[in-house]
């Protein structure tokens, strides 16, 4: 991934430099530069995971409000989506 690249899938997401930060646990001045061609992408292979991710998400509505909205209109269900806590693992 070049800085071009981070730069139109950052603005394709419509998120800022400092919101895209956050996401990635970086400062926004590291996204800056990234973009700006002043410091080169270490890990673009993981920069590309997350965006991808992030692109993914944006695409299916996945948040819990979200996910809980679609499922009322589908008619399938309360609309309330369990929290991580209430998940049963495998032969429990």
């Amino acid at each position: 991934m070049d800085r071009h690249e981070l730069q139109r899938r950052r603005r394709a997401l419509g998120l800022s430099q400092v919101e895209l930060a956050k996401l990635l646990g970086v400062y926004q001045a590291t996204i800056s530069r990234w973009e700006d061609g002043k410091v080169v992408i270490r890990h673009p292979r993981i920069l590309d995971w997350a965006l991808t991710g992030s692109e993914k998400a944006r695409a299916w509505g996945d948040t819990r409000e979200g996910m809980a909205a679609s499922k009322q209109e589908r008619g399938d269900g309360g609309g309330e989506i369990p929290g991580d806590d209430q998940f049963v693992g495998v032969g429990q």
